[in-house]
């Protein structure tokens, strides 16, 4: 009888007890959140301006970090690029009768080592080139060049000893640059940047040699005629296509002067050659044709 009522005693006890646990936890999940929340408040209010410029500049210095590698990694890339390798070539500087030189590729002229490459056409070695021709002088020239190009046109620098060429190779065409004292041709362009630069030749120059004068025909091989006309400015590197003219004058190193071809009149100054000559209808045209002015 009396252990009934001990244990009774201990089963109210403990439920006292377990009441007591709940009320106190369900205080301190209430309560918690509020201590956090002041907590924090307070740990924002001790942060200074110099522990924020501190973060700031920690990502800002990240972020350069990447960007110095992405460049790193770029300069290896382009050191990294094999040069093109260049290899000599000969070509002949040969002066005509008229005292004006032009550069055109030996094979055109030299005889073949092969006996089978002859033909029934003529070929001469440097030697006997002059002697047997009308031209006044040869020099042979070992030019490096990244391509075996086929000259087809040349520029000449009065004073200077740089050439312009126009030049083919693989059914592409190039404009080339060609520095006689270094004996080496560099690329200036070519058909795949600029797709009308077909069947080209240095028409001229500008005053003082910055800019050159390009016309396109419709055919090699043939009696061509005009297709289109492209002024190049060679320290801009700058490429302007003004179609067929009429006319065409340089101004001064870059600027100059063209006339659209009249009405009617496309024929008589595109075919060089054509049976139409003179027409007085179309001299008129001309003359009443204004002028174009542009630069390059």
């Amino acid at each position: 009888m009396e252990n009934n009522e001990y244990d009774d005693g201990l089963v109210e006890q403990a439920k006292k007890y377990s009441t007591a646990s709940k009320f106190a936890l369900a205080i301190l999940l209430f309560i918690l959140p509020i201590i956090g929340f002041l907590l924090g408040v307070k740990y924002q209010q001790t942060i200074t301006p110099e522990m924020k410029n501190e973060v700031t500049v920690s990502e800002t210095t990240k972020q350069l970090t990447a960007t110095d590698m992405v460049e790193q990694k770029l300069d290896y890339t382009e050191s990294a690029k094999p040069e093109v390798q260049k290899k000599p070539h000969e070509l002949w500087l040969i002066t005509t009768s008229f005292d004006t030189v032009f550069l055109d590729n030996a094979s055109t002229y030299r005889k073949p080592l092969n006996p089978e490459l002859l033909t029934d056409r003529e070929y001469f070695t440097p030697e006997t080139f002059v002697s047997n021709t009308s031209y006044k002088d040869l020099e042979v020239l070992s030019i490096k060049m990244d391509k075996e190009y086929e000259i087809r046109d040349t520029k000449d620098i009065p004073g200077s000893n740089i050439m312009y060429t126009t030049a083919s190779y693989n059914e592409a065409e190039y404009a080339l640059e060609i520095d006689l004292n270094t004996k080496e041709a560099t690329v200036l362009f070519s058909s795949s940047e600029y797709p009308d630069f077909i069947n080209t030749s240095i028409s001229s120059a500008s005053t003082d040699n910055n800019a050159l004068l390009f016309m396109m025909s419709s055919c090699t091989g043939c009696a061509p005629s005009l297709a289109g006309q492209a002024v190049y400015n060679l320290n801009t590197k700058n490429y302007l296509k003004i179609g067929k003219t009429s006319a065409f004058e340089w101004l001064d190193s870059t600027n100059f002067r063209y006339k659209p071809i009249p009405q009617g009149c496309d024929d008589y100054f595109t075919k060089p050659f054509g049976k139409e000559r003179p027409n007085p209808v179309c001299e008129q045209k001309l003359v009443d044709t204004e002028w174009i002015t542009n630069s390059v």
